[in-house]
């Protein structure tokens, strides 16, 4: 798979397929949930997805994986070809130097499988969990990158800052993918797309209108070309970096039955999403615009039907953003697992084989 990193953003036809998921809380055991979550990557791995993306989220049921590396650690297992990774490790909560050798532990259990994304984590309630204010998040995502990317390439770690101190540390364990695995940095912000072009750092955006994500990619791709032959930036070994959209993606026999069944399994997620906003009466509007299934089905953050349907949805999308990954959420809610496999399989069988360009 790791030939898929030898051409340039701007020749990259062909657009691949992602799985973004949060294992949200559902009618189900925590054994079981688990189970059948292994069951689908075990049919995305023969399917020829590209990468699953597992989110972070810490004492909320939208994340029944507060440790991503756990549950990948079980996936590796399970794959043979799927690439895997989380979405993103929130780097202000972890001890760097711990970091550093799960990473290389799980790249080398894969083989070379993992995909790396990081971040500072978005929501406050789960930062103060842990007596971090976003203010300090900053600042602390910044000096466990730098350990994280030092340690890695060099197997060393030793440090001086505001947060981590470590005098050298040598390591007895290093990464499979040299100088270490791929790395990701979600966002909808036009000051961090023009650090990650720089920096040729791989990218998905879940909730921006697509008029904003297109201005979002063209930017990428304008500062992506004026900064790829820079053999320093973080991610100088991936020579074609993604910039996808995540969607959450329902497909059926039929577009009535689709839209009944994905409506029903979404409000039990969309409860999920929002426990911590709801919990803390957040006075935002967030939780209410985010919760209205049929306004944001029609703005497109939703794609469900009959895989006709589907098929034409994600190729406008594609060609209205203009990116070179699609990224769908296909467990959700109180879908069961007979209803998750078959729009899984619905859609690799009838609607990727038919979409592969970019617009």
């Amino acid at each position: 798979m790791l030939d898929d990193h030898a051409k340039s953003p701007a020749d990259a036809a062909a657009v691949q397929f992602g799985i973004f998921d949060w294992i949200d809380r559902n009618q189900l055991s925590l054994p079981e949930l688990y189970e059948q979550r292994l069951q689908c990557l075990e049919y995305a791995d023969e399917a020829g997805f590209y990468c699953y993306h597992l989110a972070e989220h810490q004492a909320t049921p939208l994340g029944m994986a507060p440790s991503p590396s756990i549950f990948l650690s079980a996936a590796i297992q399970r794959t043979h070809r799927l690439r895997l990774g989380p979405l993103v490790y929130l780097l202000p909560l972890y001890n760097p130097l711990r970091l550093i050798q799960e990473i290389c532990m799980l790249d080398n259990m894969s083989r070379g499988r993992l995909e790396v994304g990081v971040g500072r984590g978005v929501s406050p309630y789960e930062l103060a969990f842990y007596q971090v204010t976003p203010q300090q998040a900053r600042a602390m995502f910044r000096e466990a990158l730098d350990i994280l990317i030092s340690g890695l390439t060099s197997g060393e770690v030793s440090y001086a800052g505001e947060y981590h101190s470590f005098t050298p540390v040598r390591l007895h364990i290093e990464p499979f993918q040299r100088p270490y695995p791929p790395l990701w940095y979600p966002t909808d912000n036009a000051n961090s797309i023009r650090w990650l072009a720089e920096e040729g750092l791989n990218t998905i955006t879940h909730y921006p209108p697509m008029t904003t994500m297109r201005e979002l990619f063209d930017l990428y791709k304008h500062v992506w070309q004026e900064h790829h032959t820079n053999p320093k930036r973080l991610n100088g070994h991936v020579a074609a970096p993604k910039y996808g959209i995540v969607r959450h993606v329902y497909v059926a026999e039929t577009d009535a039955q689709a839209l009944q069944e994905a409506k029903a399994a979404f409000a039990d997620f969309i409860y999920n999403f929002n426990y911590l906003r709801l919990v803390n009466s957040d006075t935002s509007g967030r939780a209410a615009y985010l919760a209205d299934f049929d306004a944001r089905l029609a703005e497109g953050l939703h794609i469900v039907g009959s895989p006709d349907t589907v098929k034409k949805q994600v190729q406008e999308h594609l060609q209205s953003t203009g990116s070179n990954y699609f990224v769908g959420s296909f467990c959700f809610g109180t879908l069961t697992h007979a209803q998750t496999l078959r729009s899984l399989r619905l859609f690799a069988e009838e609607v990727m084989p038919t979409v592969r360009c970019t617009g």
